[in-house]
């Protein structure tokens, strides 16, 4: 899945508890359950966490509409270089196929790109390949919580928690607490649980990014609504693709700050995004000013946790392994996540009134199941942005490498988009 948010957005998600700002994620094992809840807004990720909230439920009931209709969602994954050339020099080069199975050309008027079709992926990997707006995503969420009686507790922000003699207290900075059999901390990039784990820092990388959702009418130039299309080139990128099924339109530029790589406290600045784009083909320069500019998004990672289990509380999602945007990975993993710690819990503490070593085993092999994976994610993830953004010698060979792969060439994707296996891990059989 991949989306996008903004508190501007006329369409957002109203009146659920976990899309207040300034809280923080921290579910927790009582009776009955409690969320105390945080929303954040960026990109969420592809399709494998359609495979974990699908699995008890018809696709077209779980996907809001018009995601649910096949003919709704996206059809190619097209990838261009976002130089501005000419064309004769796009008569004299080949089209190239990139290792995520996307597609890539020059990007002039005339050039015509090759293409990854994504029809097949329900069939090859369990799960359509959907685009998802945030809001959407919080909706299916909420309906879950609203269903299965899970209390949703806002206006907190927890900092930190305690074992007890029956498993965890969380405290809050209200002063409130709450006891459970187990903490799930899932506050983020920069979480306060963490701490407990682990004394490293969020990872800066340099780059920085400018967001934009609106209804297509409003944006000034826009590529096949049937597409999820990305323009690569040296430093930066710029994404464009249709939500709800055409009626928003999402865009992202990216690029590497000069004034981040100079020590300049302020950076990313809009006036750098115009001198980054400047040097970009003509349907990058016409589709900027649906951008956003008030805001912008400093991309961020950390390094991988060996560790996610401190006596009855566990990391989960962007707590555990937050990872760079490139794969848009970061909420599909999260709820692979979730997928892996149910799977756990029914596994080793069963349906009944679970004790607190059962779930010990069971944080723990969710945490073993996980972490190989997520781990991956995350490398690959700042692997992949290299390779978007290289220039010189390295291009040349990053479009040699991409010339010479077959469009339907699966060998370095098949353990990424597979199907996860009972641990939430790749299946079985998937390369390497």
């Amino acid at each position: 899945m991949r989306g996008a948010y903004h508190p501007d957005d006329p369409e957002r998600v109203r009146g659920h508890p976990a899309s207040q700002e300034g809280q923080r994620v921290l579910g927790l094992r009582v009776q009955p359950l409690h969320v105390v809840g945080q929303h954040q807004h960026g990109l969420l990720g592809r399709h494998h966490g359609q495979q974990v909230l699908g699995g008890r439920r018809d696709e077209k009931e779980l996907l809001p509409r018009p995601l649910g209709q096949p003919e709704r969602r996206p059809q190619r994954l097209v990838v261009h270089r976002s130089e501005p050339g000419t064309l004769a020099q796009h008569r004299a080069q080949q089209l190239v196929q990139p290792p995520n199975g996307s597609c890539a050309s020059d990007s002039t008027p005339v050039a015509a790109s090759t293409r990854k079709h994504l029809k097949d992926f329900p069939d090859r990997y369990g799960a359509p390949y959907v685009v998802l707006h945030r809001s959407d995503l919080l909706d299916i969420l909420a309906d879950g919580c609203r269903r299965h009686q899970v209390i949703l507790e806002t206006s907190k922000r927890v900092t930190g928690t305690e074992a007890t003699p029956d498993g965890v207290r969380v405290r809050c900075a209200d002063g409130s607490s709450y006891d459970g059999i187990a903490a799930v901390a899932a506050d983020g990039l920069r979480s306060a649980i963490r701490a407990t784990f682990s004394d490293d820092q969020p990872v800066e990388s340099g780059f920085v990014a400018y967001r934009g959702a609106v209804p297509p009418e409003r944006a000034t130039r826009t590529a096949a609504l049937t597409d999820v299309v990305v323009w690569i080139g040296p430093g930066l990128h710029f994404v464009q693709y249709p939500l709800r099924g055409g009626r928003m339109y999402n865009q992202v530029a990216v690029f590497r700050s000069r004034r981040w790589a100079a020590g300049c406290a302020d950076w990313g600045t809009p006036g750098e995004l115009d001198e980054a784009f400047a040097v970009t083909c003509q349907h990058i320069r016409d589709a900027m000013p649906a951008l956003w500019r008030h805001a912008h998004w400093a991309m961020h990672d950390r390094e991988p946790l060996a560790n996610w289990v401190s006596g009855r509380t566990v990391l989960l999602g962007d707590a555990a392994h937050p990872m760079l945007q490139y794969l848009a990975q970061g909420a599909c993993q999260a709820i692979e996540d979730a997928g892996a710690l149910a799977r756990a819990l029914q596994r080793h503490a069963g349906p009944a009134a679970p004790d607190p070593d059962s779930v010990g085993r069971a944080l723990r092999a969710y945490a073993e199941a996980r972490i190989l994976r997520t781990t991956r994610v995350q490398r690959a993830a700042r692997i992949w942005g290299d390779i978007w953004h290289v220039d010189g010698l390295a291009r040349m060979l990053r479009n040699e490498l991409f010339r010479q792969r077959r469009p339907d060439d699966h060998r370095h994707i098949e353990w990424f988009y597979g199907e996860a296996g009972p641990g939430g891990a790749a299946a079985p059989g998937s390369a390497p």
